[in-house]
């Protein structure tokens, strides 16, 4: 695993006390895919409420097709399907027989309300019934619209996702359409260590599935966690990354998830800096990582390492330029909580307040963008995302869209171009 600490600045005034960002970059290793691949646990849940009916429902089914077509035969897998009930369609198993799975996949029609937990806790059930250490277990839940019946308190939903990550079953949502409840999505995935998706059109289903498939075949680390302590040199510390945390008297601790071949989660934080005596070494601190390698046999690694600055006098300081790589990525983390006060204005009506928002962060960052690539790209989709918001029509999509780039940003999850039915690489 390749781990980097960089900090914005490495050279502070030591005149007073001064906040820095730290950032700390995890990336694992590009591998080939084995051979002998241990079998993966993925479970489908699909909803088939009444708005379901038509197209949406046949390109679900369609995709659930294909992903039986990509499985080993050892991979186990499980359908469910859910309105006001929840029913297995395809109990737990060895993805043996693809033609009566995939026949098995067609049958399921549309019916009523939406018992989104009902499906969920059932697929969980199927799920639970082939945990093995280093076996990679998913539910992916698709859904079309609003929880209305069952379990529908967006915070106990999220506590049992946790729950549930906890007892070794992930969860991917996917949200279908313009319907769906995006402010329960995204955290169910969070919490469950999967993956947000947002599947605008029904065409892309396949894609987004084979995209969890490929997903699941890549991990090399679970249960990913990072430790920030800080040190007798610090004396506050804040994660940007729009994230759970767990708050210790002097650390901050957050769980990530599973690591991809090749794949890097980045974490920003902001440290404040106490003055100090005279030039000299500092220490902020130290960050903790642990995980566990599923790559051959299963094992659990746990590494250290320290966080440091120089202290100097501040003419001395001054003369040093900020870091880049770290500078775009707090723009990022940044951009994320102008993104969610935009959506707070418009949420209320107050389009012109949501669009003041997006202008003042535009605004206050455009003098980097000539220096950064990175920057540039962020303020012009933020220049899209300001024109979408505030337009009525667009509204419910560009809010969507909106929350799905922020998920990205905080996750580290990969932009991907728009997704192509007819296009396997997508």
């Amino acid at each position: 695993m390749d781990v980097k600490v960089d900090l914005e600045r490495e050279i502070l005034a030591y005149e007073a006390d001064q906040a820095v960002h730290v950032q700390l970059v995890v990336r694992a290793p590009e591998l080939a895919r084995p051979e002998g691949r241990k079998p993966v646990n993925v479970v489908v849940v699909i909803d088939r409420s009444g708005s379901m009916a038509g197209e949406k429902l046949a390109q679900a089914t369609g995709a659930v097709c294909q992903l039986i077509d990509q499985l080993a035969r050892d991979d186990l897998f499980s359908l469910i399907a859910f309105d006001d009930d929840a029913t297995v369609v395809v109990p737990a198993g060895p993805a043996r027989d693809k033609v009566a799975l995939k026949e098995q996949s067609r049958k399921i029609g549309p019916g009523g309300g939406t018992n989104l937990s009902g499906g969920w806790f059932l697929g969980v059930t199927e799920a639970k019934r082939n945990l093995a250490p280093g076996r990679i277990s998913r539910v992916l839940l698709l859904t079309d619209g609003q929880a209305n019946q069952g379990i529908v308190e967006p915070g106990r939903l999220v506590a049992q996702a946790h729950a549930f990550r906890d007892e070794g079953v992930e969860l991917s949502t996917l949200g279908y359409g313009n319907d769906f409840n995006e402010d329960l999505l995204q955290p169910l995935a969070l919490a469950g260590h999967g993956t947000f998706h947002y599947v605008k059109t029904p065409d892309q289903a396949p894609a987004v599935f084979r995209e969890e498939l490929q997903g699941l075949l890549a991990v090399v680390a679970q249960n990913l966690r990072a430790m920030f302590h800080w040190g007798s040199g610090a004396q506050g510390l804040t994660l940007l990354n729009d994230l759970p945390v767990t708050r210790r008297d002097d650390s901050l601790e957050l769980s990530l998830g599973s690591l991809l071949s090749g794949d890097e989660k980045i974490l920003v934080f902001r440290v404040v800096v106490k003055a100090g005596a005279g030039p000299g070494r500092v220490r902020l601190g130290e960050v903790r990582l642990e995980y566990d390698w599923v790559v051959g046999e299963v094992r659990h690694e746990s590494h250290t390492y320290p966080v440091e600055a120089t202290h100097a006098p501040g003419v001395r300081a001054v003369q040093e330029r900020p870091l880049l790589r770290v500078v775009e990525n707090v723009v990022r983390m940044e951009s994320v909580l102008a993104r969610k006060r935009a959506i707070e204005e418009a949420d209320r009506g107050d389009f012109a307040g949501a669009r003041n928002v997006l202008e003042t962060f535009q605004e206050r960052y455009a003098p980097l963008a000539g220096d950064s690539a990175a920057i540039k790209e962020e303020l012009a989709r933020l220049e899209t995302e300001r024109a979408n918001l505030t337009a009525g029509a667009r509204y419910k999509e560009a809010r969507k869209e909106s929350r799905l780039r922020s998920y990205q940003i905080c996750t580290s999850t990969p932009l991907r171009p728009p997704r192509d039915k007819d296009d396997p690489s997508s």
